[in-house]
């Protein structure tokens, strides 16, 4: 009796993976779109937009001096990434500063939350589809940052810096930003790229003042006591160009060029909330539980804060506010910027 021949074709091969490419395709698609919209801001792309540099200066004449490390003090000081960390950490090993060496990328903040907090509550986000099968409505997932350590590639600037008031006011002056504050757009194929900095924040926390003859190890590990605040500042409050108001009516967001549109800035981490709640006139209203109004300061008129005689420690933010309708219009080569800060000191504590 014949043995029957054994069939050794491995039955259904091609099938198989052509049945598991045809699950594979989808999913990588799908997944890679995920992936691309996870390095979306709020309404539109990041990319490549670069700090080189931050100049702060004070009003040495009035009886203020900057320092970066709380032992070196003059008139002006310049940031940048190599200083902040190759630099500092030889005087300043406990620093915490934070910058964007890939370039900034959207954030959302409100400022701290206590006046005990010496740091933003500063949030990134993922956006993604709420259901591709049913709608293509986006949702955020927000997610607080963390300042423990010294992180150069954190999509968004902030460091310390010593604010020295030696007038000797018997009452606190009052501190300013002045004319000159603002972000000059320095590579040359910049033009007509001004809608990339609408819009930019700069954020401040003042923390508490010490004396003058306060060791270096008291004047860098300055605290809160439950006396810090927070000052927002807005550069570019007004400024809307064409194309970010023709992309807010999409979300039937009416803005016009040189008039003021609130942002409601992220307050908690969430998941699945609405991409556009808060925007004023869109379909979703105010989740109060994780946004809420930001407010800012648009000009030079009002003081951003007291400051006493003494050592005042102050922490420096700059990032581009993702719940912003104008967020980031980023051209296919980016942008380079510099930011100026200018500080000035008044001596009303010292003539009341």
């Amino acid at each position: 009796m014949k043995k029957k021949k054994k069939n050794t074709k491995k039955k259904s091969k091609w099938n198989f993976k052509f049945s598991r490419k045809q699950i594979l395709i989808p999913l990588i698609l799908f997944t890679s779109i995920l992936l691309i919209a996870s390095t979306y801001a709020w309404f539109y792309a990041a990319l490549n937009v670069k700090i080189l540099s931050l100049n702060l200066t004070v009003s040495e004449e009035s009886g203020l001096y900057i320092s970066l490390d709380g032992i070196n003090y003059s008139g002006s000081v310049t940031v940048d990434e190599d200083y902040l960390f190759n630099e500092l950490e030889n005087n300043y090993p406990n620093h915490t500063s934070a910058w964007a060496s890939k370039g900034l990328f959207p954030f959302s903040s409100n400022g701290i939350s206590s006046p005990n907090n010496d740091k933003f509550d500063i949030f990134s986000s993922n956006i993604r589809y709420k259901d591709v099968t049913s709608s293509y409505d986006r949702v955020i997932d927000t997610f607080k940052e963390s300042e423990t350590r010294p992180n150069s590639s954190a999509g968004f600037i902030a460091f310390d810096v010593f604010l020295k008031n030696v007038t000797g006011s018997p009452y606190d002056d009052n501190l300013y930003l002045t004319e000159g504050t603002g972000i000059e757009i320095v590579d040359d194929k910049s033009e007509g790229a001004d809608g990339n900095v609408n819009s930019l924040r700069m954020g401040f926390v003042k923390m508490s003042t010490v004396s003058k003859r306060s060791s270096v190890d008291t004047v860098q590990n300055i605290s809160c006591n439950n006396r810090c605040v927070s000052v927002i500042y807005e550069p570019y409050s007004l400024a809307h160009s064409k194309s970010s108001i023709t992309r807010a009516m999409k979300y039937n967001v009416v803005m016009e060029d040189g008039k003021y549109t609130p942002t409601y800035a992220v307050i908690n981490e969430g998941r699945g909330l609405d991409v556009s709640s808060g925007q004023e006139g869109s379909k979703y209203e105010l989740n109060s539980d994780y946004f809420a109004l930001q407010n800012t300061i648009t000009n030079f008129d009002n003081s951003i804060f007291p400051i006493s005689n003494g050592i005042t420690k102050v922490r420096v933010y700059v990032w581009l506010e993702g719940q912003d309708m104008d967020s980031l219009e980023s051209r296919p080569m980016g942008s380079k910027l510099k930011v100026t800060i200018n500080f000035y000191k008044d001596l009303a504590g010292y003539y009341q």
